[in-house]
């Protein structure tokens, strides 16, 4: 593991791939999981007390100086001890919460400039403005704090003040629309710098309240963590978890562009006419029957629970109820069974998609994968069954995604996106509209009945070189430009063809 840790850690830089790795720890006794309970408490409600205070605007420019305007000012006037746990949980608080504000803030600010390039009411000056005043802070809490800026930088003195307001009301708009919610956090989770914590002999020892002593936990693998590390507490376990960085690797292999689509039935189809993944469907509907069952059954004992605890004309519930409610809640409607059989089922769904996945990087050897955008929201008006809609509600397309990009990024695989709309309503040799009927495709122009998984990938791939249809074109558009296309095609093939004889000019009947 020592060698693993060596080739992996490095610093950060734009294209790095990052994972999560975990340790856990099993055998901690009472003393130890209520001593780490405290802790944990009184560090999430520190963060909690953090991001009330500094997820606002008026805020923004004490996120880079947080070492000094926060953290040194709470020690110096004695802020820091209100919480009753040693001082080094606080900063390591501190650190944490504003890493978190600040990733909120990064986030809010590249949604804004995507707003921006994508609006047709900018002008290339108006952008260069709002730009430059999303990239410096001072301005940027000005505008959002006044809208207005005093002192406009000397670039933009001649631009008219007409211009220099609307976008200042442009970016207060954008903002209120991007901000999000102010972070709020229920997990008991830490974080311990590399001098809070040394490993011997297969143990962890962790800085604790008492001073000069540690808390011994015996973790399961031989891992030596170093640097900064997570300690999650919960009632069975607690978990340490490090963040790492991976080398990707050097893709050597002859150039091949392939399509993939991602379905219900397997995990991917690919324009090869090849799939990986196979059969994930049963594993899903497995999946989402057994838990449709259970649930069923867990509803009847919360009705009545819920018709044992409803009062009287009083407003009162008697012992004997409000006894037997509990009762029912403790013995029917316990959740670690009912977590540990749906962990289970979502592990078997993710062993299947990530076999799948290397099995096509392994076997495909692809330098580009070409799959579509599913991350739209748009409204199906197709009418399902309550079980289809429930099936289709526990598809983890997001998932497969996720571990495709994930896994093409270590191997040194590029992903391309392109644009989803009727790519598995479209023929790939035609381009004509056909029918899906199951898992089948059916175009009645070509006389074809193929596998709709692998026509998809086809139409995927094509769609990679199509310079009218882009990852943004909307749904509408994208139908409008493929009926032109049809059109087009029958003009020209009439116009190619020789028009038939008519009976005046003779012809083969006329013998």
């Amino acid at each position: 593991m020592a060698k693993r840790d060596n080739e992996i850690v490095k610093e950060s830089k734009k294209n790095d791939i990052y994972k999560n790795i975990k340790q856990y720890c099993y055998f901690a006794t009472k003393e130890q999981c209520n001593e780490l309970l405290y802790l944990s408490k009184e560090y999430k409600d520190c963060k909690n007390y953090i991001y009330s205070k500094y997820s606002g605007i008026n805020s923004l420019c004490i996120l880079d100086k947080s070492d000094k305007l926060i953290r040194d000012v709470w020690t110096h006037n004695g802020f820091i001890d209100n919480w009753g746990i040693p001082r080094r949980f606080i900063r390591n608080a501190i650190d944490d919460a504003i890493g978190n504000i600040k990733t909120n803030w990064i986030a809010s600010i590249k949604k804004i400039k995507r707003a921006i390039v994508e609006s047709e009411r900018f002008t290339e000056q108006q952008k260069h403005l709002a730009f430059y005043i999303l990239k410096a802070k001072p301005l940027l809490q000005e505008v959002l704090t006044t809208h207005n800026i005093n002192k406009v930088p000397d670039k933009f003195a001649k631009t008219p003040y007409k211009d220099r307001l609307f976008v200042y009301k442009q970016i207060c708009r954008l903002y209120r629309k991007h901000k999000g919610n102010v972070p709020h956090t229920k997990s008991l989770t830490m974080q311990f710098d590399g001098e809070m914590y040394c490993y011997n002999k297969g143990n962890i020892s962790l800085t604790c309240s008492k001073k000069g002593k540690r808390i011994v936990l015996q973790v399961n693998t031989d891992t030596v963590f170093k640097g900064n590390i997570k300690i999650n507490v919960a009632k069975d376990k607690i978990t340490i978890s490090k963040g790492i960085v991976i080398y990707a690797k050097k893709n050597e292999n002859p150039e091949n562009v392939i399509g993939i689509d991602k379905n219900y039935v397997n995990a991917i189809d690919t324009s090869n006419e090849t799939s990986f993944g196979v059969n994930l469907n049963k594993i899903q509907t497995n999946y989402s029957d057994r838990l449709q069952a259970k649930n069923k059954k867990r509803q009847f004992y919360f009705n009545k629970v819920k018709e044992l605890l409803k009062p009287d004309k009083d407003g009162n519930v008697s012992k004997e109820n409000r006894s037997k409610a509990q009762r029912i809640i403790k013995f029917n409607l316990g959740k670690v069974k009912y977590n540990k059989e749906k962990n289970r089922l979502v592990e078997e769904m993710r062993k299947c998609v990530n076999k799948g996945i290397n099995d096509l990087l392994k076997m495909e050897k692809p330098t580009e994968i070409v799959c579509e955008d599913l991350s739209f929201q748009g409204k199906n008006k197709k009418k399902r069954s309550k079980r289809n809609k429930r099936l289709l509600g526990g598809w983890i397309k997001g998932y497969i995604q996720e571990k495709v990009e994930y896994k093409s990024a270590i191997n040194g695989t590029s992903i391309y996106k392109t644009n989803a709309a009727y790519t598995s309503q479209t023929c790939s040799l035609c381009e004509d509209f056909g029918v899906r009927k199951g898992d089948m495709f059916h175009c009645s122009n070509c006389n074809r009945v193929v596998y709709s998984g692998h026509e998809s990938a086809k139409v995927t791939l094509a769609r990679r070189y199509d310079k009218e249809i882009t990852l943004k074109t909307p749904p509408k558009k994208v139908k409008a430009i493929l009926e032109k296309r049809l059109l087009d095609k029958e003009k020209n093939k009439g116009l190619s063809e020789p028009s038939q004889p008519r009976p005046s000019q003779g012809g083969a009947n006329d013998e």
